[in-house]
């Protein structure tokens, strides 16, 4: 399979090519999520990690009740691309709850081996969509100690509307937990201050953790509003992104 240059989608809002895209939510509101599964499996780039950069997701072998996702789809995009250092958690549990990646990631962090930054994403419905080379200087740009994915509705829904106050008018205003990357020392102090929480509502979900981090730490917490970095595809139509389904020799 020959390798391109070309970005696997494209923003068009922003004219921006995110490197990674991410599908959050329920199928019926990702509409372009088999479209751009399908031009991943054929597209190639020559792309490389930047050697401060540890990425980490989780998977412990289980199944996912979605027709297009699945555990492992986000190592299988870095691989064909030619990358295979990847930190996977949670191979041993099996009694699997959204709320243990915290603690999962704080064990690691804490315990093993991590480069100066570190990327978390989520292994059922994220794949690599542009070069990943860039990164982490893109990341040091925005000036911020962690950058998560953009998405364009609050959830959970109760939570108090932080995203919205900070972002008013924003296509996608509101966080996202299924990517972000972050400096390893504020990592590990982020990932610290979500597993300390005591939550009363939505206690098994990680991204109401994130939440609060978000309103308690910015703005030392970012969110790729413009999709410079991440795309997510949850209530996205082919009018703000298009998808580059062919290969270019």
């Amino acid at each position: 399979m020959a390798t391109t240059k070309l970005p696997l989608i494209r923003n068009t809002l922003f004219d921006t090519y995110p490197v990674l895209v991410h599908a959050a939510g329920k199928a019926d509101h990702l509409p372009l999520w088999p479209a751009v599964l399908k031009a991943a499996e054929e597209w190639r780039i020559e792309t490389r990690l930047d050697p401060s950069l540890t990425v980490i997701t989780y998977n412990n072998g289980g199944t996912v009740n979605h027709e297009y996702k699945r555990l492992g789809l986000f190592e299988e995009s870095l691989g064909r691309n030619g990358i295979d250092d990847v930190v996977v958690l949670g191979g041993t549990l099996t009694d699997w709850r959204y709320d243990q990646k915290i603690n999962l990631l704080l064990d690691h962090l804490t315990t093993a081996p991590v480069k100066d930054f570190v990327l978390v994403a989520d292994s059922a419905d994220v794949i690599l969509s542009n070069d990943i080379g860039p990164l982490v200087q893109q990341f040091k740009a925005r000036g911020c100690r962690a950058l998560f994915n953009a998405e364009r509705r609050h959830y959970p829904r109760d939570l108090p509307p932080f995203d919205e106050e900070v972002a008013p008018g924003e296509f996608f205003p509101c966080l996202n937990s299924g990517i972000w990357i972050a400096d390893t020392p504020f990592a590990r102090e982020l990932t610290a201050y979500c597993a300390g929480l005591k939550v009363a509502k939505h206690k098994n979900c990680d991204q109401t953790r994130y939440k609060f981090a978000y309103r308690h730490f910015y703005p030392q917490i970012r969110v790729d509003h413009r999709c410079q970095l991440f795309q997510n595809l949850n209530r996205v139509k082919g009018d703000v992104v298009e998808v580059h389904s062919k290969n270019v020799p």
